[in-house]
This record gives structure tokens, C-alpha cells and sequence, in this order.
């Protein structure tokens, strides 16, 4: 038997995995593990979207209240 993680083991932590443990798991011969990677793959990516787009929101403000405008957003 092998000492590999099952593959809903690894759903519940390849959250917390590392690049390097990430790029390991997407060599495993298992086409379960490999969509898993694949996903979180997608889901980090994301999150790297999504903080450059509040970035650039924040900078646009920054540069308003530079100019002592005042920012109110709208919900």
C-alpha cells in the first residue's frame, strides 16, 4: 500500500499546499488529484485577480484623497 494521501485528504488541505508541493501533486498519476490541483490552481488565480483589481480601485482613491477629494462608496 502506498503512503500517498487519498484524494479526499488532499481535498481538504490542498489549500494550505505550497507552489512546489502544488507542481508535485499535478505529476500524480491520479486523474482525481490532478483535477484537484487544477482547481485550486484556478481558485489561486482568483485571488491574485481580484487583489489587483482592489488595488487598482485603492490606488484611484489614493489619488483623490491626495487631492482632498472625499471618497463614499455605494452599496
Amino acid at each position: 500500500m502506498s503512503n500517498r494521501p487519498s484524494v479526499a485528504e488532499l481535498s481538504k488541505s490542498i489549500s494550505a499546499c505550497d507552489e512546489a508541493t502544488l507542481a508535485e501533486l499535478a505529476e500524480d498519476p491520479r486523474a482525481g488529484v490532478r483535477r484537484l490541483v487544477s482547481r485550486e490552481e484556478k481558485r489561486r488565480e482568483k485571488l491574485v485577480a481580484e487583489a489587483a483589481r482592489l488595488r487598482r480601485m485603492l490606488r484611484h482613491e489614493e489619488e483623490l484623497w491626495a487631492n482632498g477629494q472625499q471618497v463614499a462608496g455605494v452599496d
